[in-house]
């Protein structure tokens, strides 16, 4: 069954990275580049799977629709597509906590090339565009929490994360995990369509430190799978072109 789902949502997630990265918008690439692309994500998705879970195939493809409609509220700035944007966060969410990359994703579009002044003089537009879907992602995180809190409780059941932020930095096959994983975002920060793109993404990086700390502190980093939503946004924004915003 694991099988069959999760290639189910590998399938849709090479389908929704293929409509992404087609959105004359953002992207103009040659079809050798679109290629290594898809290439790419459907690689880091496979070779991490060695760690079966019912869950990481279905997030890939909730984060990238996520991104999809992203760029498309972007465009449009209509509220049919941000409450479209909001329900996938919703389901998101709900899912897996690599939802909040999507937020991380959004902002960075929102601010990119964006002067201090303008920030300054359109902060609520700004607040308001991201404030949505992160207060909803707040709001469906917590509630999860609590719901798998108190009903496992009954069962006599924990749903307390162990922190492995020791072994993480002590154990071999852990620092091997982190060498991996900032070898990899080298790489894709080298690769990426120009200066500009780089800077992107060690702004996206930043802004995605909620995240990476909670994987440091929670997460096992031999499973490289936690970095693997990290590569994939940082691909799509490493090979985005300038783009205007209304």
């Amino acid at each position: 069954f694991f099988f069959l789902f999760n290639v189910f949502f590998q399938l849709l997630t090479v389908f929704v990275v293929n409509k992404i990265i087609n959105n004359a918008h953002f992207y103009q690439l040659s079809e050798l580049e679109s290629k290594i692309i898809l290439f790419s994500v459907s690689f880091f998705i496979i070779i991490t799977q060695y760690i079966v879970t019912f869950y990481d195939a279905s997030a890939y493809f909730f984060l990238l629709l996520s991104v999809y409609y992203i760029q498309d509220y972007l465009i449009c700035k209509n509220l049919k597509t941000l409450l479209s944007l909001c329900l996938i966060v919703l389901v998101s969410t709900a899912n897996r906590e690599t939802a909040a990359l999507s937020l991380s994703f959004l902002l960075i579009l929102l601010v990119k090339d964006r002067s201090l002044k303008y920030i300054q003089n359109n902060w609520i537009s700004i607040l308001k565009d991201i404030g949505i879907p992160t207060m909803l992602f707040l709001l469906t995180y917590y509630s999860v929490r609590l719901f798998l809190k108190y009903n496992n409780a009954s069962n006599g059941i924990s749903v307390n994360e162990d922190v492995y932020l020791k072994q993480n930095f002590t154990q071999l096959n852990n620092i091997l995990g982190i060498l991996f994983s900032f070898i990899t975002m080298y790489f894709i920060i080298s690769f990426s369509k120009s200066n500009k793109n780089k800077i992107v993404i060690k702004r996206f990086l930043f802004f995605s430190l909620p995240y990476i700390l909670m994987v440091f502190f929670v997460g096992i980093l031999w499973e490289i799978r936690l970095f693997v939503p990290l590569f994939i946004l940082s691909i799509l924004l490493s090979q985005m072109k300038d783009y205007d915003l209304k």
